[in-house]
């Protein structure tokens, strides 16, 4: 039998200072690592396994895995599996994140799901209910709400702003302070550093050049694929509004195109 003594009761310590703070009332913890939960007193029901894994956690119910993995955290009922994921969570709750330096830089945010390498890996330091699945997927977010980016780097330029789907190879990768937009389709609103609000693109690279369009609604491969400034279109089909023997629509407003490749 391995036995490790605690103040505690049903906690298991194993590594240089592990858990070397527990104190009477603290139950069913398991500690592994180097310095991992050494801020623990009366704390239960966490696991902590890895150099410096959740080393700052005093409260209940932190899941960490993985070298510094919710390190800063004190915050209840977040699950942290990478290196360096949640590192940088002090009071955060019922955080989700999987991967290197996934969620890494957070401070107080709630309610959040992040899976791949940096995914919401930025300096967010306001934001709630995102969903990030994929390698930098809103890896640059500071502040925003409700977002969710599904791919590789979907999303991923997005940074004081709310309310967007982006799912797809790079969807949205350039988009910054835009809001209630719908982009799913690979590359789909992706060449453009944009702001605009309110679009609805679907389709691999619909609105690809976006900028400031708005209010649109781009349907198909290539739909609407030249739009910068343009809003309140509306593009059906393949490369519709982007004929290649016309010139395509790309700040006109108000329009409507149906059909494989009209312009």
């Amino acid at each position: 039998d391995i036995i490790t003594a605690s103040a505690g009761t049903s906690n298991f310590r194993a590594g240089v200072n592990a858990g070397n703070s527990i104190a009477s009332g603290s139950t069913y913890n398991v500690v592994v690592g180097d310095e991992a939960g050494t801020a623990i007193t009366t704390g239960s029901y966490s696991t902590m396994v890895g150099r410096n894994a959740g080393a700052s956690m005093v409260d209940q119910r932190l899941t960490a895995v993985g070298y510094f993995a919710g390190a800063n955290t004190t915050g209840n009922l977040n699950n942290y599996f990478g290196f360096n994921c949640g590192s940088g969570n002090t009071s955060g709750q019922d955080n989700i994140a999987m991967g290197y330096n996934a969620l890494y830089q957070p401070d107080t945010e709630d309610h959040n799901l992040a899976i791949g390498n940096a995914a919401m890996g930025g300096a967010i330091a306001g934001g709630e209910f995102n969903v990030a699945i994929g390698n930098n997927a809103l890896d640059a977010l500071t502040s925003g709400d409700n977002h969710t980016a599904i791919g590789y780097q979907a999303g991923s330029g997005l940074t004081t702003t709310s309310n967007n789907v982006f799912v797809g190879y790079k969807a949205g990768v350039l988009a910054t302070t835009c809001e209630d937009n719908v982009c799913i389709g690979m590359e789909a609103a992706a060449d453009g550093v944009w702001t605009g609000d309110d679009n609805v693109v679907i389709g691999k690279r619909a609105g690809a050049a976006f900028t400031s369009a708005y209010n649109n609604v781009l349907v198909g491969k290539d739909a609407g694929h030249s739009i910068s400034t343009g809003g309140g279109n509306v593009c059906i089909g393949k490369a519709s509004g982007q004929d290649p023997g016309a010139t395509p629509i790309t700040t006109g407003t108000d329009n409507i195109f149906i059909g494989n490749g009209t312009n």
